[in-house]
């Protein structure tokens, strides 16, 4: 898949591929770079928070690791659950219903930012869940992220607002669903 970059004439082609056990690394440092741009919102939490996010082993039976790589560089990842009850959340969340497929913690390497790579991992697992045959693909954001938030909204995903959670009495995890 060829995505614009910066300069009208620079274009990068972005893969996409299911992740292996010797991306874990590299998938690993992508997600602390990527989220560690919302330390301040966390606030006391966030290196709970960050412990959870770069753990790519814990999700590794319960989803597939998908990544994109630049040049065979990886520069983002998404964890895809087939089953989307499986998607564990810290705190109150309820899980999404078993016949849907959810996504979670997307993550694009932020010196990769605005090469599409956020979009290319959203589209491929919109593809996989349709090829999968699930009536939903659910996520969950947060107030915080708003550049994914807006992403998902120009995609057309629906606010879900039964499923939103709070994990502090100050966060809001905001839940969104994709009809297939």
């Amino acid at each position: 898949m060829s995505i614009g970059g910066d300069a009208p004439t620079e274009s990068v082609e972005i893969q996409i591929r299911e992740g292996a056990e010797t991306d874990i690394e590299a998938a690993a440092r992508v997600l602390r770079a990527a989220y560690d741009e919302y330390r301040g919102p966390l606030e006391e939490r966030f290196e709970i928070y960050i412990a959870d996010v770069v753990d790519v082993v814990s999700r590794w039976g319960s989803s597939e690791l998908l990544v994109a790589t630049i040049g065979g560089e990886l520069v983002g990842c998404v964890n895809y659950y087939s089953d989307a009850s499986r998607a564990e959340y810290p705190g109150d969340a309820t899980p999404f219903p078993s016949d849907w497929v959810a996504i979670r913690l997307l993550a694009v390497d932020p010196v990769r930012r605005g090469h599409g790579v956020g979009r290319a991992l959203t589209d491929a697992c919109i593809d996989r869940a349709r090829e999968e045959g699930a009536p939903v693909l659910g996520l969950h954001t947060t107030d915080a992220m708003r550049v994914a938030r807006s992403m998902y909204e120009r995609m057309r995903f629906e606010r879900l607002p039964a499923y939103d959670f709070h994990p502090t009495p100050t966060i809001a995890v905001l839940a969104y669903k994709l009809d297939l």
